[in-house]
């Protein structure tokens, strides 16, 4: 009796212990809302005077991260990776649109942004 109740409560202990590992894996997960919401923050910028242009998830060094591009219209480029796990902003890259060229350029990137919904 002694040796099955031992078996008993090893395999409950080991199965709540299993349980309780794996809980905040899901928990720490953001989406892709958040990771909207983290890239405008760092960047210090409104969402409301940005355009995303893509938002992704993707795997880089390992681990799965959101891939963000978005812009204020002719004038700023931000791209930007956030870890799904953590929230951390990693790879940011700003950069501002100058010339005519650019301009264009970006300007199609918001167009077909926006009619086909990337």
């Amino acid at each position: 009796m002694k040796k099955n109740f031992k078996k008993l409560s090893s395999l409950v202990l080991a199965f709540v212990l299993m349980l309780s590992l794996s809980v905040p894996s899901f928990a720490a997960s953001i989406s892709a809302d958040d990771a909207k919401a983290i890239a405008v923050d760092y960047f210090d910028v409104k969402q409301s005077e940005v355009k995303f242009l893509e938002v992704r998830k993707d795997y880089d060094d390992g681990r799965e991260v959101y891939e963000l591009e978005f812009c204020k219209p002719y004038s700023v480029k931000y791209s930007c990776e956030v870890v799904v796990s953590s929230g951390r902003v990693v790879d940011a890259e700003k950069e501002a649109v100058r010339g005519l060229g650019d301009k264009i350029e970006l300007f199609f990137e918001v167009l077909f942004s926006s009619l086909f919904k990337r």
